[in-house]
């Protein structure tokens, strides 16, 4: 087991050498204006779900680089006036070009029908280094920003949480991460550890929770052109991020409650009702697992060195096939604790772990 992870961890250093280093250069979202009156003013928060903004480039302000504009809906985009791309959600377009065409200072117009908002729609002017060029400069300082601010209080209070948790039930909390046993063909049954609504397990979902969405607000604050999922989670000061994660906890948390209402009524279906709970807490025990490495890699990753996309988006690429790699344990762990036929068992996975897994998919990768 060791030598997967040492695996991982060589492949996505790998990756992220020899990826092209990307730089935000501007964020135009300071730059956006609303057409009203007859005049153009500021975008401000009232402004939230407007269809169209505008934009005042200054092409020669960023030759060499590329502007870029990602939403979550998609959207058109006119140049002078002219329609420029319709019906895309993420487009770069290299500025050279635009100054050519249009020499000096030009109107760019995003619209959307479904509305515009600072949440859904990035607008950037990125520059880029070759790996060559970018060993050459010093490092830089990092400034104190609310993101890394966010990862220390966080993780904080998630140390603190897990200490709790130790304490009230050190016997349990070893059960939950023991990775050796997880992984183990044959695992005991212990049935005083998978009664699912055990007021001791259910501090392990409310932990499983708060270390996803944590994962999952570091990962978006890291990535360039992040998914759809991950630009909601997007926000930009501490008291609204540490506000966005108690929501996604509880979205988190409310998905494993349906996930173990799903597995005691398959199990009941198909007639494998005494190892739903155990089916459930070892679930719960991958997702502590998966939890633990997107904070150790993704926000220790951020603190060390900081924020790094391409790294960033090997990891969450590789969330697919842990996954993936869950749905291959747990039927391997069910086939030697149940009587039934390969095909009764397939039949049950498929109904409580293929389908959630497309959902999942489908959800983290839009």
């Amino acid at each position: 087991m060791s030598r997967f992870f040492l695996l991982l961890i060589v492949v996505g250093i790998t990756t992220g050498l020899e990826a092209q280093h990307r730089f935000v250069k501007k964020n135009l979202q300071s730059e956006w204006q609303v057409f009203d009156d007859n005049a153009y003013r500021p975008f401000t928060a009232g402004d939230e779900g407007v269809h169209t903004i505008y934009i005042r480039f200054e092409p020669d302000h960023f030759k060499g680089d590329t502007l870029n504009i990602a939403s979550i809906n998609t959207f058109s985009l006119f140049i002078q006036g002219k329609l420029w791309i319709d019906k895309a959600t993420s487009l770069n377009l290299a500025v050279d070009s635009l100054n050519k065409t249009n020499p000096g200072p030009i109107w760019l117009a995003v619209h959307a029908d479904q509305g515009i908002s600072s949440q859904n729609l990035t607008t950037h002017v990125q520059t880029s280094l070759g790996a060559e060029a970018a060993t050459n400069i010093a490092p830089l300082v990092r400034a104190k920003t609310h993101v890394k601010n966010f990862i220390v209080v966080a993780g904080v209070v998630l140390l603190a949480f897990f200490v709790l948790i130790l304490r009230l039930n050190p016997r349990l909390t070893f059960y939950y991460f023991s990775v050796s046993r997880l992984f183990a063909m044959r695992e005991s049954d212990e049935g005083q550890f998978t009664r699912v609504a055990s007021s001791a397990n259910i501090l392990f979902y409310l932990f499983a929770s708060m270390l996803i969405a944590y994962g999952l607000m570091v990962t978006a604050h890291q990535m360039e052109d992040p998914y759809t999922l991950l630009r909601l989670l997007k926000e930009e000061n501490f008291g609204m991020m540490m506000l966005r994660w108690l929501y996604t906890t509880t979205f988190v948390l409310t998905a494993l409650f349906v996930k173990a209402l799903v597995i005691r009524f398959f199990a009941v279906l198909f007639d494998i009702r005494d190892q739903s709970g155990f089916h459930f807490i070892a679930f719960v025990r991958v997702t502590l697992l998966i939890g633990f490495l997107v904070v150790i890699f993704v926000a220790g990753g951020y603190l060390i060195r900081g924020a790094s996309a391409s790294w960033t988006a090997v990891f969450y690429a590789a969330l697919l096939w842990f996954l993936i790699g869950w749905s291959i344990l747990i039927f391997l762990k069910l086939l030697r604790r149940v009587n039934f036929s390969v095909f009764h068992l397939f039949s049950y996975l498929c109904a409580t772990e293929v389908i959630p897994f497309l959902v999942t998919i489908k959800v983290l990768y839009e």
